[in-house]
């Protein structure tokens, strides 16, 4: 079971933006309740948001749910030095500015994003990086907060179930 849940917003985002909305939108969907924490860190630049990540504290078994370049960073951060940790990026490139994740296929990582999003197109290339990934088409405006329901949907179901694949087969049903 997922003990704690840390939401990591977007470049130029905080706390009060999107990633509160996903949360509040998580609460009545969830059957057991992590202790779920909203953070805020510098994301001028992507390597400047990876070395606050880097220096964060997560427990063990902690989960990052990551909207953008917070997704990018927590990726990161899974390769390459906390392989405790699952990782959900949303809406996430798979590169930005000089920090890129290693081209390898790493567990516990799972991407939920739409190869049509302009944001970030040409950089969802997450069959290189996790068998775990969803390329939806309601996707396509970077936009989560229009979504919120959907996506709040998807991760609860992956957190009361542990099946990620299956929880975003059943909102493509919707």
């Amino acid at each position: 079971m997922i003990e704690h849940v840390f939401f990591l917003h977007g470049q130029g985002g905080s706390s009060n933006g999107t990633i509160r909305l996903l949360r509040d939108a998580m609460l009545p969907c969830l059957s057991d309740f992590p202790r779920m924490m909203l953070l805020d860190f510098p994301s001028t630049t992507a390597d400047e948001y990876y070395a606050a990540i880097v220096a964060a504290h997560f427990p063990p078994g902690s989960m990052l749910i990551g909207v953008s370049l917070g997704g990018l960073v927590a990726a990161k951060l899974l390769q390459d030095h906390r392989p405790d940790l699952t990782v959900v990026t949303l809406a996430s490139p798979t590169y930005a500015d000089s920090l890129a994740l290693t081209k390898r296929i790493t567990a516990n990582l799972y991407a939920l994003y739409s190869s049509s999003d302009p944001v970030i197109a040409g950089r969802t290339n997450w069959g290189n990086f996790t068998n775990d990934h969803a390329d939806m088409d309601w996707m396509s405006d970077h936009r989560i907060d229009p979504h919120k329901s959907s996506v709040a949907f998807v991760l609860a179901d992956f957190i009361d179930h542990g099946s990620f694949r299956e929880s975003c087969e059943l909102i493509g049903r919707k």
